[in-house]
């Protein structure tokens, strides 16, 4: 199985998801007791605080990505030095925490790509080559406290690019955005389901 194999997963997709009658068939609760970490923390790594002042597009992320002029899609930004607030905005928009709420005295932080149970299992990482303002490595993005977590120095791009996504383009890329999952954060609701 390669990372395009779609069918693969749209059968996943098929046979986990809910329907108006699981969810009322078969309820259950997150077990909270036994829920991981809501952040990926570094303790040890430095960090680099990201602009706070973001100037967010009102354009609807379909119609960004869709956009077309004639026959070609549009680019004005690919001559453009990629700077530290434009890859805030993207990383804001991707994860970034939106707000928060105190329920019963514990904060809960919601942020800006929904996640079912407010879970949210995916963490970003950034390998970073030509990005004003960055050195050269990989970082991990703290929603938590808008920041960036140096974990690497170094040029990754062409170990991402083969080894891990097979993906010989991304050699040409500014900056590659990783993502991981962390799976205890999901399987926690699937615990409390089987308990």
């Amino acid at each position: 199985m390669s990372n395009s194999d779609r069918d693969a997963a749209r059968h996943y997709h098929e046979v986990t998801k809910h329907s108006y009658t699981s969810v009322r068939s078969d309820p259950h609760a997150l077990d909270w007791e036994n829920r991981p970490l809501v952040y990926k923390i570094y303790p040890a790594a430095g960090s680099i605080a990201m602009p706070r002042e973001l100037d967010l597009s009102p354009m609807p992320a379909t119609v960004a990505i869709a956009r077309v002029i004639g026959d070609s899609v549009e680019n004005t930004a690919a001559d453009e030095p990629l700077g530290l607030e434009t890859l805030t905005r993207i990383l804001f928009c991707a994860a970034g925490l939106t707000r928060s709420k105190s329920v019963a005295g514990e904060a809960y932080h919601f942020r800006a790509a929904a996640s079912a149970g407010a879970l949210y299992p995916i963490e970003i990482y950034l390998a970073a080559t030509d990005v004003a303002e960055l050195t050269q490595g990989l970082y991990h993005f703290s929603p938590a406290d808008l920041k960036l977590r140096g974990l690497r120095r170094g040029e990754w791009r062409d170990y991402i690019a083969d080894a891990a996504a097979g993906r010989p383009a991304l050699v040409e890329a500014r900056a590659i955005l990783v993502l991981s999952a962390i799976f205890w954060r999901r399987s926690v609701r699937a615990a409390a389901k089987r308990s």
